[in-house]
């Protein structure tokens, strides 16, 4: 790899880890979980796992890095969902779900574990944009997140288009395209909320 994708990939990946981050502070900082879907936590963390077996096929180690520190960020947000969650047989499902997802995760490597983190991350955005778009209250969910994301994505797809990785660029436009549906809704959702409180 050449300085330039080294220094392009340590860039969206920091900027990623520092959007994960944000979602995390935002819990911490309001103690809710509003608007944040348990099932796409519980695929990020799958996600996470597969990104770092594949960045490791592909000496992508900032990848890794920035992968592991996202997992931990994520299973953290999911203990909080799962936290304020009543339905137990919900919680149990998902749980037996995510071991199933992580198997499979760590079993995958070189290309194919990019494509199921590819798939993790695709599946895990669905139930986020559904709820979002359905529930009114999106207290937990940090626009900032969604536009450190895109920022971060932008830069992947530039760097996954230098490496010639598809994987990367496929991974890069998907979630281009979830941060702005989700920083958007997010955003028309809090700023309603803010203008009908006035």
């Amino acid at each position: 790899m050449t300085p330039r994708i080294i220094l392009l990939a340590t860039i969206a990946e920091g900027i990623g880890v520092v959007g994960v981050y944000a979602q995390l502070y935002r819990i911490k900082k309001i103690l809710k979980t509003n608007g944040l879907a348990l099932w796409t936590y519980a695929l990020n963390v799958s996600a996470n796992i597969a990104w770092v077996s594949f960045s490791f096929s592909k000496s992508i180690y900032i990848v890794a890095i920035s992968n592991f520190l996202m997992g931990l960020m994520n299973l953290y947000i999911l203990s909080k969902i799962i936290r304020n969650k009543q339905k137990l047989k919900q919680v149990l499902f998902v749980g037996f779900s995510c071991g199933v997802f992580l198997t499979f995760a760590l079993t995958a490597s070189g290309d194919f574990a990019g494509w199921v983190a590819v798939a993790f991350n695709l599946i895990s955005s669905l139930p986020q944009i559904i709820k979002a778009m359905t529930n009114r209250n999106l207290d937990g969910l940090s626009v900032a997140s969604q536009w450190y994301w895109f920022v971060a994505e932008i830069i992947t797809i530039s760097y996954g288009l230098m490496l010639g990785s598809w994987v990367l660029v496929v991974a890069g436009i998907r979630g281009l395209l979830t941060s702005i549906m989700l920083g958007a809704l997010a955003y028309a959702k809090h700023r309603k909320l803010r203008y009908n409180s006035k």
